[in-house]
């Protein structure tokens, strides 16, 4: 015979059991959730800034093609309300509001503006800028990513601020993954060939290991010839490059034109180094190779397939 007050004793404690397994799912699910949009919080910016901030933003001005490339990666666009003439990338930035340039927005258009945050990068933004934005009231972050954990964390900020930490973490496991497999390609390139990288002819301007410009070339595989000068974009001569006498010669696509005009006219001057011996001068996207955001990969990958 079915003893019924047994399992009916079975069964209230599975049912009690389950509502606690569920309880207990619920509390653990709240604590993985995101910040409420509406809650205070505060961050602190790459000059030390601590910047309160009473709820998510709900509009944003950007002040640089990175920063609102950074922000459309994560899906945080919709927040975006102005950026500056330079913002081409992705095409649908060019849907906001133009506040002006990098070194001289328009006060005026901001402030019609309303925003609740104004995104500035350290190179780039002039200080003119800033102290004109900090007078006129506005909240200000501060962003100086100069290498690829400084882009990560520029990335993780804006997860914060936009709340939208799960998307910005996505873009960081997908650039950790990239440069994994970046390293296991370059790793075999022995020795590194020696490069030449000008972000300017006249004058002759180049970069040292203290960039961003030079961690790409690095990632790359390539060896930056002037790597140890002491200033960030030094000036350089002619006879002096020719005694180092490159492999190969990395330029930002501004730096040609159609005609070659700028390629005759290094080649006048390095007709004898390797690298013109040897046709080895790439051209870089100017946008990929010098805005640290996102497009790390894409700057890197466009490099890595020059070596040959």
């Amino acid at each position: 015979m079915i003893n019924f007050p047994y399992y009916s004793s079975l069964l209230r404690s599975s049912v009690v059991t389950a509502n606690v397994i569920i309880l207990l799912s619920l509390l653990l699910s709240c604590g993985k959730q995101q910040p409420s949009e509406n809650q205070q919080f505060s961050i602190t910016d790459d000059l030390g800034n601590v910047i309160e901030l009473q709820k998510k933003p709900e509009k944003i001005i950007s002040l640089a093609p990175n920063i609102t490339e950074a922000i459309f990666s994560i899906g945080a666009d919709s927040l975006l309300i102005g950026v500056t003439s330079y913002c081409n990338y992705p095409v649908e930035a060019k849907t906001k509001t133009v506040i002006g340039g990098m070194l001289d927005p328009n006060i005026e258009i901001i402030t019609s503006l309303k925003p609740d945050l104004i995104l500035l990068t350290v190179e780039g933004n002039s200080q003119a800028s800033y102290q004109a934005l900090m007078n006129a009231g506005f909240k200000i972050f501060i962003t100086n990513p100069r290498d690829l954990s400084g882009i990560k964390k520029m990335l993780r900020d804006f997860g914060k601020i936009c709340r939208k930490e799960n998307n910005s973490q996505s873009v960081i496991n997908k650039i950790d993954s990239s440069e994994k497999s970046f390293l296991e390609i370059t790793d075999k390139i022995n020795p590194k060939p020696e490069a030449l990288i000008l972000v300017s002819i006249n004058p002759l301007i180049t970069v040292n290991k203290t960039t961003y410009i030079n961690q790409v070339i690095n990632l790359s595989g390539f060896k930056n010839i002037y790597e140890d000068e002491p200033m960030p974009y030094p000036t350089i001569n002619y006879e002096d490059v020719i005694l180092k006498n490159p492999d190969y010669v990395i330029l930002t696509s501004e730096l040609t034109d159609e005609k070659g005009n700028y390629l005759k006219e290094l080649g006048k001057y390095l007709n004898t180094t390797n690298a013109f011996r040897n046709n080895k001068i790439i051209s870089v996207n100017a946008d990929l190779i010098s805005r640290p955001g996102p497009r790390i990969i894409q700057a890197i990958e466009s490099l890595i397939s020059s070596h040959n």
